[in-house]
């Protein structure tokens, strides 16, 4: 229990592999391929950062390791890293010439890969959304060239500039919701609760048969709806910590306000568009979540 407040901290690390699940469309033999490589990946870094700790607290100790975070954390002149106490930055000052290297290529390499990531499940949206009459064709454009949205990854990296700038001008409206935790929470907190209802509701019971994940139960119930309790409970406790941390500056009213208008504004323009295909083109586009699409 005493290790609950700390699941912010972990998620900020481990809660990655959830990109997967946008490109789950794209994905053969998903129910196969996305329990490999979510699973695979979160045991990967949890066996990584247990050989870390356990090496690093060998080598400095324990006691080194919680002295410096608290000298850091109260602003004791005693601690003179230009830095933050962190695993990493112990190891670029232990390691060896050539290790140093090796380890600033790789944060290097991550700063790259960071904006790759970031654009890469926008645009896979937004080609999703085009398909789904939601967005406009144009961001459903495969270039034959590259065989990728190119269009959309454009628009996605011009909305993440537009970010940035907004980021650098007023941080307070961004500084905390901008951070992954609150945005994949309460994103994938609905997400929980439809797969805990879907195999109840009889408008989506074609829809949940079609689906191979209708084969597993326990007993009378859909292991769907267990997988959906669970993750509720998860991503709810997660989230309550992120927020009664100040620490973590999940509560203030600028970043309510933000995450307030993003789901307003969601909601406003899925029901305008809506009106817009049905009126204009004779398009319901509510039928295009009543079906699977096709592997």
């Amino acid at each position: 229990m005493d290790a609950l407040p700390l699941l912010p901290v972990a998620g900020w690390g481990l809660i990655y592999p959830y990109l997967a699940t946008y490109i789950a469309g794209e994905t053969k033999r998903v129910e196969r391929s996305m329990l490999i490589g979510i699973l695979g990946s979160l045991v990967f870094c949890a066996v990584a950062w247990w050989i870390t700790t356990a090496l690093l607290e060998k080598v400095v100790g324990y006691d080194f390791l919680v002295a410096t975070s608290y000298a850091y954390g109260d602003g004791l002149e005693c601690y003179a890293f230009p830095f933050s106490p962190s695993y990493f930055g112990f190891a670029m000052i232990m390691a060896p010439t050539w290790l140093k290297w090796l380890i600033g290529i790789g944060f290097t390499a991550w700063v790259f890969y960071y904006d790759l990531y970031s654009v890469f499940p926008g645009a896979r949206i937004l080609l999703a959304w085009s398909f789904d009459r939601l967005a406009p064709a144009a961001l459903g454009d495969v270039s034959e060239r590259f065989h990728t949205p190119v269009k959309a990854s454009i628009f996605v990296g011009v909305l993440g500039i537009i970010a940035i700038i907004w980021y650098a001008l007023a941080p307070a409206y961004l500084a905390s919701y901008i951070a992954m935790i609150p945005q994949i929470t309460t994103c994938f907190m609905m997400t929980s609760i439809a797969a805990m209802i879907v195999p109840f509701r009889k408008k989506m019971r074609n829809v949940y048969e079609a689906s191979p994940v209708s084969k597993y139960k326990v007993g009378p119930i859909p292991l769907i709806t267990i997988s959906g309790i669970i993750y509720f409970i998860l991503l709810a406790t997660l989230l309550y910590y992120f927020i009664v941390n100040p620490l973590y500056g999940g509560w203030n009213v600028p970043s309510l306000i933000v995450a307030a208008i993003a789901y307003i504004t969601c909601v406003i323009y899925y029901f305008a568009i809506k009106y817009y295909r049905k009126k204009k083109e004779g398009i319901d586009i509510s039928l295009a979540f009543k079906e699977i699409p096709p592997e």
